[in-house]
């Protein structure tokens, strides 16, 4: 069993609870991003994983067999690991405008998965996933760095 949930209409409670927890002047536990670079940083990958950025597919057979698995494993995500260039933060507003975005999105993503689960939108490492693959691998992401915030 995952040490995270799916990001989907029953856990979006669960998540949006512990978003809200996070106060705006908090100190990371590990890594450099302040709360509303984190927030914006999980905004840009819910922005990806609807299309509204769009990503250009790097995959290989290799990296879609080895990051497909890793993402579906019990196994948390590395402390310092590199990001994407189009989910990097850039200039986040204030944290509480940053948060704001990301609940509203989050609303659209669980609606989106669970009116079109099929759909694809393409993750450059992983190449054209589902909407119930982007549910799994978000969850996982957003509770790695709602850890890394200490909720």
């Amino acid at each position: 069993m995952p040490a995270f949930e799916p990001l989907t209409k029953e856990t979006l409670p669960t998540y949006h609870s512990r978003i809200e927890a996070i106060q705006p002047d908090a100190t990371p536990l590990w890594g450099t991003m302040n709360t509303a670079s984190m927030f914006q940083h999980l905004r840009f990958y819910s922005e990806s994983s609807l299309g509204i950025r769009t990503m250009t597919d790097k995959s290989n057979a290799l990296t879609r067999f080895l990051l497909k698995r890793w993402f579906r494993s019990t196994l948390g995500m590395g402390k310092g690991m590199p990001t994407l260039d189009i989910m990097r933060p850039s200039d986040p507003a204030e944290a509480e405008v940053e948060r704001a975005k990301l609940l509203d999105l989050l609303e659209k993503f669980v609606e989106t998965v669970a009116e079109q689960p099929d759909r694809m939108e393409i993750n450059e490492m992983m190449g054209p996933l589902p909407m119930t693959e982007w549910s799994i691998y978000a969850g996982k992401h957003m509770d790695h760095h709602l850890r890394q915030f200490g909720v």
